[in-house]
């Protein structure tokens, strides 16, 4: 079925012509998006219609029949955005129609966006990898499980107030004093500074036996490019929720949940288990709607897509 909004409810005639024409077009996990204008009464100018679905001209067409049988809920001339999201665990059909206003932006879609800016410590990262080489050359004696098993993966929350902690290999955050004073300018969205996690991966063979006084040695010390995640602001027993609009690849003890943000009624739905005891999955659950509901999420529209979060 098409949810629709109780704010649109203008729409209604069309959401339900555009749930048969989606149910037989589009495919779970598909998304159309297009902007569209009455150019006369029997006539639908397309723009901006993606690439994927929007080749389909008979799908276009399908749609065109819809907007057409219900006309009189359109200005002519005016622009409308449509949007239609098939979720990809469930029989849902996400849809919203609006018109574009120019100039304003479309505020009630802000939900979550790119970084503006990283998070970045004082003197930039290479000057931080810097810091973990000190702390480990220092403590030669104490990392001689290094030898056999020399990957170490770190992790570095940075909060949105500055305040960082680490988390991943403990053998090897122990001996991390001179890295752990570092100060730390917060990642920022829309203007405003977010939580976020940034995941390194780290060969502290290779440390202990390179003096690492260039750049590229400094590449070969973080074996992996550094990977940002945001974070959500506060602690799900004594943890950090991290979310992202892609399925992650997680160890198999971790819980993973995610949910559709229905951009209609501006929340988030449909919550799915896919990873974690049912009970205790539930649990975050409520957490991560709780969270959700108390605090606005900055960024840039993104109206339907299925978000996962995972600890």
């Amino acid at each position: 079925m098409i949810t629709k909004s109780q704010e649109l409810t203008d729409f209604e005639p069309v959401y339900k012509e555009l749930n048969h024409v989606f149910k037989d077009y589009s495919r779970r996990g598909g998304a159309y998006s297009s902007e569209f204008t009455l150019s006369t009464r029997k006539h639908i100018k397309y723009e901006n219609t993606d690439e994927v679905l929007g080749e389909d001209k008979e799908l276009n067409k399908k749609i065109s029949q819809a907007v057409l049988k219900h006309k009189k809920l359109f200005k002519q001339y005016q622009r409308y955005s449509i949007r239609v999201f098939f979720d990809t665990y469930s029989d849902v059909i996400y849809a919203k129609i609006y018109p574009i206003i120019p100039v304003e932006m479309d505020s009630d879609d802000r939900v979550f966006g790119p970084l503006e800016v990283h998070a970045v410590p004082r003197g930039g990262m290479n000057k931080f990898l810097l810091a973990i080489v000190h702390d480990i050359q220092r403590n030669k004696e104490k990392l001689k499980w290094a030898e056999t098993d020399s990957v170490a993966h770190l992790s570095i929350i940075v909060c949105k107030d500055g305040a960082t902690f680490f988390a991943g290999e403990q053998r090897l955050i122990s001996l991390l004093n001179f890295a752990k004073r570092t100060t730390w300018k917060p990642a920022i969205v829309s203007g405003e500074p977010v939580t976020i996690r940034i995941k390194l991966e780290l060969d502290v063979k290779y440390a202990l036996s390179n003096d690492l006084d260039s750049r590229k040695m400094l590449e070969n010390f973080n074996k992996g490019e550094s990977f940002y995640e945001k974070m959500l602001s506060e602690l799900f027993q004594g943890d950090y929720v991290a979310w992202n609009t892609y399925k992650p690849k997680l160890g198999k003890e971790q819980m993973l949940v995610s949910f559709v943000y229905n951009s209609n009624t501006r929340k988030f739905e449909n919550p799915i288990i896919h990873r974690g005891e049912t009970k205790e999955a539930k649990v975050l659950i409520a957490f991560i709607l709780n969270q959700l509901e108390g605090e606005k999420i900055e960024g840039y529209p993104r109206p339907f897509s299925r978000y996962f979060f995972y600890l």
